[in-house]
């Protein structure tokens, strides 16, 4: 279990040094002045700066201090019960790792700034998705890696 709980911990810890050194970069380089948008593969994927006050999709953008309370209270919890949620599986540490680094990265911007840095933008031809940032990243491949595991483990170690 301690194994589970260290990778659990590494992995938190390099999503939050990765995500903030990432914002940092998109704040000095694609902020501006003047601002700048950078094509990395045209018709595709470009870095361009913004900021969210709200959640996923600019949900809740008048709540930011609510969402940093929750934000505050989910990682809480998921500390909390990692050993149980884990079940001795590293890929479900693995996964909580990710999602508890991004939820504190994307806190310690709510805390710092008022919003969350974004400046990751993929257009799909049939969908403009959202812009987003390495901590929305971790937290979506950190809840898939979980979920996988939940479905394909069902007994603890």
């Amino acid at each position: 279990m301690l194994k589970v709980c260290l990778l659990g911990a590494v992995a938190a810890l390099l999503t939050v040094l990765i995500d903030q050194a990432s914002k940092w970069w998109a704040i000095s380089f694609l902020a501006g002045p003047p601002r700048t948008e950078i094509e990395v593969v045209p018709g595709f994927l470009r870095l361009a700066y913004t900021t969210n006050p709200g959640a996923a999709w600019g949900l809740f953008a008048e709540h930011t201090f609510w969402l940093a309370i929750v934000s505050l209270v989910v990682v809480a919890i998921l500390l909390w019960r990692f050993p149980a949620m884990t079940d001795g599986w590293p890929e479900r540490g693995l996964g909580l790792g990710l999602l508890i680094g991004g939820v504190v990265g994307n806190l310690v911007d709510r805390i710092k700034l008022g919003a969350v840095v974004d400046f990751i933008d993929v257009n799909l031809h049939f969908y403009d998705w959202p812009i987003f940032n390495v901590a929305d990243s971790a937290i979506s491949v950190g809840i898939v890696i979980y979920l996988i595991s939940v479905v394909l483990r069902k007994e603890a170690v």
